[in-house]
């Protein structure tokens, strides 16, 4: 009687619930897959990551300071010419008015209109600020109007309005106000000045000096 051939070692072997053997190498298919995903999901993590970038980019181009040419530390260059021209301007605005508020006139616009030695520019958070030796005034750069306090003391609405080439700081009271006009090169920084109010018989104007430091 023959005896059972014994089967390869190599052979499947049946499941112990009964099911087909599984052949050597039946499970990289799914290994494969799992694989294939794993793939997918970095290829997908890695454009997500590119396209995130380019979506910031023009949030950091934003916060660019729009006052950039104009941010910086001045110093008053005009000297006694400047002065002098802004003393006589002040004198021909009141030249009209009678003796009696003439002298009152004059004083109170040497008062308003004393020439800061150092001038400086900044900008940050969207906000810009000018300081003039020790008085110093801030707004938003979109021109919203905020309150401040002048060198008189007095409460006034300001506001920035940048173009170009200049920015115009503004302040306005009731029937009264002032407006400074900055204007740079690489090296200086002009200011223009203009004060009007009600009571004046003409606009006050005049210009001033400072260089980079």
């Amino acid at each position: 009687m023959a005896s059972p051939k014994t089967p390869p070692a190599d052979a499947p072997q049946p499941a112990p619930d009964g099911t087909e053997p599984r052949t050597a190498g039946s499970e990289r298919p799914e290994a494969d897959a799992q694989t294939d995903a794993s793939t997918s999901r970095r290829s997908f993590v890695a454009v997500s990551i590119a396209v995130a970038a380019v979506a910031v980019a023009p949030d950091a181009l934003a916060e660019e300071p729009v006052c950039k040419p104009f941010l910086g530390k001045y110093r008053f260059k005009g000297g006694e010419k400047e002065r002098a021209a802004l003393e006589k301007a002040i004198a021909d605005v009141v030249s009209t008015m009678n003796v009696l508020t003439r002298g009152i006139a004059r004083d109170r616009l040497r008062e308003s209109n004393v020439i800061p030695e150092v001038l400086t520019i900044d900008e940050a958070k969207k906000a810009l600020t000018v300081a003039m030796d020790k008085r110093s005034y801030t707004a938003p750069v979109d021109g919203k109007v905020v309150k401040v306090k002048v060198l008189t003391g007095d409460e006034m609405d300001m506001s920035f309005a940048v173009r170009k080439d200049a920015i115009d700081q503004s302040f306005k009271g009731e029937e009264r106000g002032r407006v400074n006009t900055f204007k740079t090169d690489a090296k200086e920084l002009s200011l223009r000045v203009r004060v009007y109010a009600s009571r004046l018989p003409k606009e006050l104007v005049y210009r001033l000096t400072y260089e980079r430091v």
